[in-house]
């Protein structure tokens, strides 16, 4: 048993992990993109660019959910 054991890992684990890293940096991605996209809405209502419904829409969110957004988000 230890030996097929062994041999698994020495076969099959370089292709799990090699997976594992391809779908961590398919959602570090998407996470990335998704905070790209808010800090811009939110610098762009900052700079009174686009208005606080515009802002929420764009980002899928209620105007009270902005608001909070907006609080915890840092000031650049």
């Amino acid at each position: 048993m230890d030996e097929v054991m062994h041999r698994f890992f020495q076969e099959a684990m370089p292709y799990v992990l090699e997976e594992a890293r391809r779908e961590g940096y398919k959602k570090g991605h998407k996470i990335g993109i998704k905070e790209g996209k808010t800090e811009a809405i939110v610098s762009l209502f900052r700079d009174n660019i686009i208005n606080e419904a515009v802002a929420a829409e764009e980002l899928d969110l209620s105007i009270e959910e902005f608001r909070k957004l907006v609080l915890e988000y840092p000031k650049e």
